[in-house]
């Protein structure tokens, strides 16, 4: 029918104005300030994440293992400060990785507080902390639920790197907009890219939490990295050039990637506890066998970590999920609604060049152009039936993946 092709001209020529008006929004704000802080710097890898996903449906590992490299090296203190959360990472991948699934899951719950514990008692060590839950999220979502992992868990890291635990926002929020914006038919079924609904509904929050650690409404321990530039520029440098150089001369995989994070988790894991017991020998008077056990302990690590890489690369595919996958998108959806909800409280204030008909508009168009894409029916249960709840709770996911769009939009109708 004719009106379908208007439709679907429509709903694809929205998505591209939002990402452009996101894009240009976020770039406004990094030319605007004065030196490129932390997470200036991961949202431009994350825009170009979005741009090369919207343009050919892949997201490029390499450029999230060259991204992860420059900074995790580039924030040692805060690797060091993580050890709680490389423990339990280590766990993680040892469970998945003997298709222990369930218990992953658990450990990956578990994970969230312990983040939220580690930021507040070592704040350097928020962005890592919150990188591992993002990552462990990934691989919940795309290799135990969806059993196809792929690019998407390196975005995630990176957005919980940025965000901490805003991050559930983009990664919840992301699929109504994606599903209806940026989607294909395929003979598969129906693909979208995850990177331009993640990054459009991410930018608002991207550019004002700053703002709102600043005036005390978001507290600075749990996002410290807005806080900071980049810790050490050259670091970043070294780290970003071994990633690339794993990435291209090693593996590509996420399997390999759930292996190289167990790798240096215990690695590092290792080198702290022996260099513990060195730096107790050092300061009681035992000055060359601190010496050798630091070596000891340099070298050791290595081993340690090239052996956790070897037995942590693996992931399992059973044709269906192992854990409950509406309960997964009920915790998600419910979880990521009321934090955008009280981002949005939060932040309004900071919005006011803004008129709030356009991002309410946009998500009323949302909402709208989601129950005709839908056929009218949004969420069916087995019986075809509309499922009420859940249809609403879509319905309100939509609308708010909308609105924050629409801020961006805004902003952008503004300038011109």
């Amino acid at each position: 029918m004719e009106w379908v092709g208007v439709f679907n001209g429509f709903r694809k020529g929205l998505g591209f104005v939002l990402l452009l008006s996101a894009s240009l929004y976020f770039l406004a704000d990094v030319a605007s300030t004065d030196g490129w802080s932390f997470v200036q710097v991961l949202g431009l890898i994350l825009l170009l994440f979005a741009w090369t996903d919207y343009m050919s449906l892949i997201i490029y590992p390499a450029f999230g293992m060259v991204a992860l490299g420059a900074f995790f090296l580039g924030n040692l203190d805060g690797l060091f400060s993580s050890l709680p959360m490389l423990a339990l990472f280590t766990l993680f991948a040892a469970l998945l990785s003997t298709d222990r699934e369930r218990w992953a899951f658990r450990v990956f719950l578990l994970s969230i507080p312990v983040a939220f514990i580690s930021s507040y008692l070592w704040e350097e060590s928020s962005p890592v902390s919150w990188a591992m839950v993002g990552l462990m999220l990934g691989y919940v979502e795309n290799a135990v639920v969806e059993e196809m992992a792929e690019g998407d868990v390196y975005i995630l890291a990176l957005y919980f790197m940025a965000l901490g635990p805003l991050g559930f926002i983009p990664f919840a929020l992301q699929r109504p907009l994606g599903i209806l914006l940026y989607s294909i038919e395929t003979e598969e079924g129906i693909l979208y890219p995850v990177g331009p609904g993640t990054f459009v509904v991410s930018v608002p929050i991207l550019v004002t939490i700053k703002s709102l650690v600043s005036s005390g409404s978001l507290p600075g321990w749990l996002f410290f990295a807005h806080q900071q530039g980049i810790p050490n520029s050259t670091a970043v440098l070294i780290g970003g050039a071994i990633g690339l150089y794993i990435a291209t001369h090693y593996f590509l995989d996420v399997e390999s990637l759930l292996g190289a994070m167990a790798g240096l988790s215990v690695g590092i894991i290792t080198f702290v506890l022996i260099g513990l017991i060195a730096l107790f020998l050092g300061d009681h008077g035992h000055t060359i066998a601190s010496i050798v056990l630091f070596i000891f302990a340099f070298f050791y690590s290595i081993g340690a970590a090239y052996w956790a890489f070897d037995a942590f690369s693996k992931l399992h595919y059973h044709g269906g999920s192992s854990i409950d996958p509406m309960m997964m998108a009920f915790g998600s959806l419910a979880g990521a609604i009321a934090l955008a909800m009280l981002f949005m409280l939060l932040s309004w204030g900071l919005f006011q060049s803004v008129p709030g008909v356009i991002p309410s508009t946009t998500g009323l168009a949302i909402v709208g152009m989601l129950y005709l894409y839908t056929g009218r029916k949004l969420i069916v249960d087995e019986n075809g039936k509309t499922n009420w709840m859940w249809s609403s709770l879509y319905v309100l996911a939509g609308f708010l993946a909308g609105f924050l769009a629409g801020i961006p939009l805004g902003v952008f109708l503004e300038w011109l």
